[in-house]
């Protein structure tokens, strides 16, 4: 291409060659179309649409070593189109009927909250890294970031503290809420749209009808400027005091499974400061509507027990299991369970060693039983898990 191009056009035709890693197909054998091993990406397509299939391979599209296909790469980007969709129509029907700017981010900053703070700085932290990474060909690495900031930080933790947020008595905040949702999810359709243009085109266009700036914003997402990050709004602070709400946060989602309380009913946590540290701004709410639990701050020793407890964010964070859980009744219930799934995985393992039943059962079945093991061997390691941290609990309790 070089030496015809230099001699009917003299020009070089180019000057960068992306080579990227041999895809293999499902079984770990290379894509052949007379092997019959290739993957028809119309196929593809039809089943998770084309920006779920286009995310995906980028996903997948890994430097230096053979790549694998992965249907559950594919599976995970259709689930994400789904996510940034939801998320999106959530945005736009509380915006209201004043439009909002979505290419300044609301003001004055001194009216912000620590959550606000966050996710811009967040925002600009996840333009340079996708910026960088595409400068250096990192498509992966570039998928992953957008992926990580538009599912866990911007739909998983901002907005879902958005939304009290939104039904606050204060018609300023409510606005302020409305400006940061809108400018956030503006900028990351801009930097998400090479890899999923269609789904973010769709989303822009509506949003864009809600804008200040309607007419200066341009008549498409595709020749929208692409986001460059603002040194000025990064606050690396605000970061990490975040990142101790979440990992509070965490913990007492964690404790609640770990003591099998459901999802619904509120609980007491107790925190102690083991750092000296303030509790990070909003953590009381963050608490109480993330993970549906009243805090209480107090000292060593006047925790009640048996209580689960876990080190998080300069915290030990203790949740009593009084009026929660039968703690004896819970534990013997474990042991029956850990019992009986040790009978079924001997079982099993029995079937799978026997060459006879591998090489006569067909595929599914042996296949089935594999799936069978792997779940009870989980289900049994959970119970162990649980059966230790009751434990625990009880022997802090008479110690």
């Amino acid at each position: 291409m070089i030496m015809m191009s230099c001699h009917f056009l003299e020009k070089i035709p180019f000057r960068e060659v992306y080579v990227h890693a041999t895809v293999l197909a499902r079984d770990g054998r290379r894509m052949s179309k007379s092997l019959g091993t290739g993957i028809d990406p119309l196929e593809l397509i039809d089943g998770y649409g084309a920006d779920a299939t286009r995310m995906g391979l980028l996903l997948m599209a890994a430097k230096g070593q053979d790549v694998r296909f992965s249907d559950e790469k594919m599976e995970a980007s259709r689930f994400f189109c789904n996510k940034l969709w939801n998320a999106s129509r959530f945005v736009l029907m509380n915006l209201g009927d004043e439009p909002v700017s979505m290419r300044t981010a609301p003001m004055p900053v001194s009216s912000w909250r620590l959550a606000d703070r966050w996710i811009i700085s967040r925002l600009q932290s996840t333009i340079e890294r996708v910026n960088q990474a595409l400068s250096e060909y990192a498509f992966d690495e570039a998928a992953q970031a957008i992926y990580d900031f538009v599912w866990n930080e911007y739909c998983d933790w901002y907005l879902e503290l958005a939304k009290p947020r939104l039904n606050s008595a204060s018609s300023d905040e409510a606005a302020l809420v409305r400006g940061m949702l809108a400018f956030v999810l503006e900028a990351a359709l801009r930097l998400l749209h090479p890899f999923q243009p269609f789904v973010t085109e769709e989303i822009w266009q509506v949003l864009k009808g809600r804008a200040v700036e309607r007419e200066a914003l341009g008549p498409a997402l595709i020749v929208a400027p692409y986001p460059t990050a603002d040194e000025a709004v990064r606050d690396e602070s605000a970061e990490q005091e975040f990142e101790r709400l979440m990992e509070i946060v965490r913990a007492i989602r964690n404790l609640r499974a770990e003591a099998g309380v459901a999802a619904g009913p509120r609980v007491k946590c107790f925190l102690v400061s083991v750092e000296g540290k303030e509790p990070p701004e909003g953590l009381d709410e963050a608490v109480s509507f993330l993970a549906r639990a009243e805090l209480e701050y107090t000292v060593r020793g006047s925790v009640p027990q048996p209580a689960f407890s876990a080190l998080a964010g300069g915290y030990e964070v203790y949740l009593p299991l009084e009026g929660l859980v039968d703690v004896e009744k819970e534990i013997s219930r474990l042991e029956a369970e850990i019992s009986a799934a040790e009978k079924e995985i001997a079982r099993s393992e029995g079937k799978l060693s026997n060459q006879q039943f591998i090489s006569k059962a067909p595929a599914e079945v042996v296949e089935k039983e594999r799936r069978i093991l792997a779940e009870v061997t989980e289900k049994k390691r959970l119970a162990e898990s649980r059966l230790e941290a009751l434990r625990r609990a009880v022997g802090a309790e008479r110690s």
